[in-house]
């Protein structure tokens, strides 16, 4: 039975369905409305919606829409935590046993799981497990535009040589992945920590773990102030960010408009390391910045090019506990490397990030 989507084009209340989802941005679709040859003055969906849907979209103009929104989600986003082992015994050992299926039975009959997927080693390693997942996107109206798609996520858990520490990663490429892999690994952790295997505590890096000063640090430190052969910073180029109102700044810093009048501030741009809120530290205190994008010059696995990188809190304002996760926006290999799989590239940079992170994390939320 072929999906609805590529049999019919939307109109009225779905395709404002479709063009109201997070994936689409409010830049994105007002440069769509441009290109229509409509121009107005604010790029707000609440402007921009109800005239792409009052003139439609013609078949090219709605695939050009779908395959952004499908590429938005499909990019892998990465979280990963410390985690400290109180045993001597194996990753494989202390892991406990459960059905996925279950576990994160799908509300709604969201989602279905293809197979009974399980943790196994990686390499053979009985210190280095993974589960890998793929699931399938059930008919149903809040997800018109993801019928019978297919979606994949993964765990890893792999003891870090020698050290008592354990690595956590989690990888999701939707927000049903990233539900089920929140609920596989709070699952996971609530029982080694019943069985003694590791510590009770938090190990996560959320927004609310950092003072305002050392989260603009951190974020800093991911992307500009970086030592990495692999990666070597180019520039930022978006920014989210916004006055903290729990804070008096001088007035030598002007930004008392920012707290008077501005709820969020998104900055696009060139190099934006050299505007006055990144460049000039006696900002930091008084900032709440949740997501920065840089672009990087990378040279792995005997392949060079350039890739775009967001370093986001997800989910923030809307959350003070949204967790740090990295994404990669996009990879453009050089010309004599295009024939490399970017697959093996993105997990590549996205390892080599994770390292960096790890490295850094400690000087800031385990003082």
């Amino acid at each position: 039975m072929p999906n609805a989507i590529d049999s019919k084009l939307p109109y009225g209340e779905t395709l404002k369905s479709l063009l109201l989802q997070r994936q689409l941005s409010d830049s994105y679709l007002h440069k769509t409305l441009q290109k229509k040859g409509i121009f107005i003055g604010s790029n707000s969906k609440n402007k921009t919606v109800p005239i792409l849907c009052s003139c439609l979209l013609t078949p090219s103009e709605f695939s050009e829409i779908r395959e952004h929104r499908t590429e938005k989600e499909d990019s892998t986003k990465q979280r990963s935590e410390k985690l400290t082992l109180k045993t001597e015994k194996r990753i494989e050992e202390i892991l406990p046993e459960f059905n996925i299926t279950d576990l994160c039975a799908s509300e709604f009959n969201e989602f279905t799981f293809i197979g009974i997927p399980t943790f196994s080693r990686v390499n053979n390693n009985p210190d280095h497990c993974k589960i890998e997942y793929e699931i399938r996107c059930n008919n149903h109206i809040d997800s018109w535009t993801e019928q019978g798609k297919k979606h994949k996520g993964s765990i890893e858990i792999k003891r870090k040589g020698d050290s008592i520490e354990t690595i956590a990663i989690s990888n999701h490429t939707a927000t049903a992945t990233d539900k089920i892999n929140r609920n596989l690994l709070s699952f996971v952790k609530r029982k080694m920590k019943e069985n003694g295997d590791i510590e009770d505590i938090d190990a996560r890096i959320l927004f609310n773990s950092f003072e305002n000063k050392d989260r603009i640090d951190f974020l800093w430190k991911m992307t500009g102030n970086s030592e990495s052969e692999k990666l070597r910073f180019d520039k930022i180029t978006d920014v989210d960010l916004k006055a903290d109102r729990s804070k008096n700044p001088p007035k030598s810093l002007n930004i008392e408009w920012m707290i008077q009048e501005i709820s969020r501030i998104h900055l696009s741009g060139d190099s934006l390391q050299n505007t006055l809120f990144l460049s000039n530290s006696d900002y930091y205190p008084f900032l709440l910045i949740w997501r920065m994008q840089a672009t990087f010059r990378y040279e792995i696995k005997n392949t060079e090019g350039n890739c775009r990188i967001n370093f986001e809190f997800s989910n923030y304002p809307k959350r003070d506990n949204a967790e740090f996760e990295i994404s990669i926006e996009s990879i453009v290999p050089d010309k004599p490397y295009k024939h490399v799989p970017t697959t093996s590239i993105r997990s590549n940079i996205l390892e080599e990030l994770n390292e960096r992170k790890l490295m850094i994390i400690d000087n800031y939320i385990r003082k």
